[in-house]
């Protein structure tokens, strides 16, 4: 073993040690065990703060008499776990996303992000393929990367001129060439410009993948996520939300054509080989999301609250070091030694905003990633930036 307590000294020495701390989420605020202010969560629309929908719910799983056996998920779906709770989701999100792009589509449930995009690549294309990915996409993408049967590049952050000379270069060469790309960047919070990735797709005849984990909720008239906002949904392949962010559940789902559905189902290792989510989880997110569509006015909330604390910041430190555009707002330290300072210092104020290195993101690059939810007031928000700004001025 001390080859392993070595490893962590390393680690350690590097600035880079992580650990579990125990902590309750509930909108705005967070305990852990003491209240702090909560920049910590994905939980944009404080969803799990609503104790009232929690209670609807129960009262509706012990009241149902169509509900019986959705606690345990059993197997995988292809053995004895494809309980009915995953075909009614599915159902009901195929139709949203179907009637919102005016094309057919259909939906398969995931165990999570993670799960979904390391698998679902690597089960659509063959060696004759091409992925062209964004340089900052989620490390679940990345490491979907090394699974690929197939060549694959990275473009520059955004920069769809050079992705357009790479669809150039390479036109021609391969079968199929697959766009990737998130849509809202958890780490920077900046927005993909994704009519123009549509522009490019039809252009070329290529395929585009969008990673939706941190716009599904948020964007769009229903929450469908930015590309139901910049109105290219029916350009999409492939869409994979997130779950647990927004939605306050468990799990993610892809949006594609009933036929790459069906190669998933026979192809995608993570789905083929993982034993199903709680069936429980399927029931609580078909509940959620009926709810979360009307929630208009929470998205311009947060989209309200989200642009006074970015420009309150960047007002503060400046383009280079305050990212974003999103409800995610990236403040830039650079060395690990800095960040882990800045958000010591901020704990001991009761703000909780972690501290967030490589290889999350790249090496100097070190930075605070500060998540909004539409739980904050605006004049909680506005204060809490005037306190970060002046922490952040006497630590960096």
């Amino acid at each position: 073993m001390d080859y392993v307590l070595q490893t962590l000294r390393d680690i350690e020495n590097a600035g880079l040690y992580r650990t579990l701390i125990e902590s309750r989420v509930k909108g705005a605020k967070a305990f852990r065990p003491d209240e702090f202010f909560n920049f910590a969560s994905n939980d944009y629309l404080g969803i799990s703060a609503k104790a009232d929908w929690q209670d609807e719910f129960l009262d509706y799983v012990r009241n149902s008499k169509d509900l019986g056996f959705v606690m345990g998920s059993t197997s995988s779906r292809l053995l004895a776990g494809d309980n009915p709770a995953f075909e009614i989701l599915e159902d009901f999100l195929s139709e949203l996303y179907s009637s919102a792009s005016g094309t057919k589509k259909s939906v398969l449930l995931f165990n999570g992000g993670y799960h979904a995009n390391t698998g679902i690549l690597p089960a659509l294309l063959d060696k004759g393929d091409l992925v062209l990915c964004d340089r900052l996409s989620h490390a679940s993408i990345m490491d979907s990367l090394k699974l690929m049967p197939c060549a694959w590049k990275r473009y520059k952050h955004s920069d769809y001129d050079n992705l357009r000379f790479l669809l150039a270069e390479n036109a021609g060469k391969y079968e199929r060439i697959f766009i990737v790309t998130e849509s809202v960047f958890s780490m920077d919070g900046d927005l993909s410009r994704l009519h123009r990735l549509a522009e490019l797709k039809r252009e070329f005849g290529a395929y585009l993948y969008i990673d939706e984990a941190h716009g599904a909720g948020v964007f769009g008239d229903m929450g469908l996520g930015l590309a139901e906002a910049q109105n290219i949904l029916a350009d999409v392949d492939v869409l994979m939300c997130t779950l647990g962010k927004a939605f306050a559940s468990q799990g993610a789902f892809a949006v594609c054509s009933e036929a790459f559905k069906e190669l998933l189902v026979n192809r995608c290792r993570p789905f083929i080989f993982s034993t199903a989510m709680a069936p429980i989880c399927a029931i609580w997110t078909r509940f959620v999301i009926g709810k979360a569509l009307g929630m208009r006015e929470e998205r311009t909330h947060l989209e309200r609250i989200s642009g006074k604390f970015f420009g309150d910041l960047r007002g503060a430190f400046g383009s280079e070091r305050v990212l974003g555009g999103s409800q995610i707002c990236a403040l830039v330290a650079g060395s690990n030694e800095s960040v882990s300072k800045l958000s010591s210092a901020l704990a001991r104020e009761k703000i909780w905003a972690p501290a967030i290195r490589y290889p999350t993101v790249p090496k100097n690059t070190a930075r605070i990633r500060f998540s909004l939810n539409a739980d904050m007031t605006y004049e909680s928000v506005s204060e809490i930036s005037e306190r970060i700004v002046k922490i952040a001025s006497a630590v960096l």
